[in-house]
């Protein structure tokens, strides 16, 4: 079988493995990012690609990166929680490690490693959605992942559920997007304001029952089910994976209201996607962009 490396790279973790074609990982890798610029990230990727390889004959090299990528040359164009921007990353790589280097981003790869390998093996096009820190994704449409144009679209935290609503976090400009509601982030942010330190300890008081946790949950389930329905009807897919922290961490609490929202609000057939908690949790990322050199 062939086997290839996968590379997650985050703001502060690098997850790395050497995956075979049929999703198994044979091996697999954490170390702190290296904050120190662009030639610093691209010496650790070289050094964690290399040791992985070992004496394997590896088909290639994936990464999956926390950013815009422009797809026709491989550049990481800007990072979201790295001070990255214009690393020609995947001629960079390909200079010093053997065989062709694919870069996407993170949410991309992520959404890729489960429509082959988990919650959406075996379908031809589905969606992920990644509830954490922020909101990410990836679409996956008859079998490849799809970025629109120039490889940038697929943004799905940024689609617009209220007008003129909560601006949106970090450098966005946007407002009402989902990600202003549904991430990590947005649930610390009402839960401090209702007297929760942060955004655990509100999952826990609603899994306890608390009424001020549930209703703060049951917001963001509503919210996420508006977010259900948009994308329903705009890609029709046949499975919705939602992961992420804070997907997976609330996914009890939140799925049931979220779907039951695009099964009475999306466009007949559309509502009849299924919505289901993703399966491959920190390693979805690493094995889809191993799925890139797999291809």
């Amino acid at each position: 079988m062939r086997c290839a490396i996968g590379i997650d790279l985050g703001g502060t973790k690098v997850r790395a493995g050497l995956v075979r074609d049929d999703g198994l990982v044979l091996r697999a890798t954490d170390e702190a990012t290296d904050r120190g610029g662009a030639a610093a990230i691209v010496a650790q990727l070289v050094r964690v690609a290399t040791a992985l390889a070992g004496d394997d004959d590896v088909t290639g090299v994936g990464v999956g990166v926390p950013g815009t990528v422009d797809r026709a040359t491989g550049t990481l164009v800007q990072a979201v929680n790295l001070d990255l921007h214009d690393v020609p990353l995947r001629n960079l790589l390909g200079e010093a490690l053997p065989g062709p280097v694919q870069v996407e981003n993170d949410g991309g790869c992520a959404a890729l490693g489960e429509h082959r390998f988990g919650a959406a093996a075996g379908t031809s096009d589905s969606v992920m959605l990644t509830l954490g820190t922020g909101v990410g994704g990836g679409i996956v449409a008859a079998g490849r992942l799809y970025a629109g144009a120039t490889g940038t679209g697929a943004e799905l935290g940024h689609i617009v559920i209220v007008r003129d609503g909560l601006p949106c976090q970090g450098s966005c400009p946007g407002h009402g997007h989902l990600e202003a509601y549904c991430s990590g982030t947005a649930l610390a942010a009402r839960g401090r304001e209702a007297g929760f330190a942060d955004a655990a300890e509100v999952l826990h008081a609603a899994g306890s029952g608390d009424d001020a946790a549930l209703a703060l949950v049951d917001d963001l389930a509503r919210s996420l089910g508006a977010g259900l329905v948009t994308l329903a009807n705009a890609l029709g897919p046949q499975v919705i994976v939602v992961g992420g922290g804070l997907g997976e961490a609330a996914s009890a609490l939140i799925l049931p209201r979220a779907t039951a929202i695009l099964r009475a609000e999306a466009l007949p057939p559309n509502g009849d996607a299924s919505v289901r908690p993703a399966l491959l949790g920190n390693d979805a990322g690493m094995i889809g962009a191993a799925c890139l050199a797999l291809a």
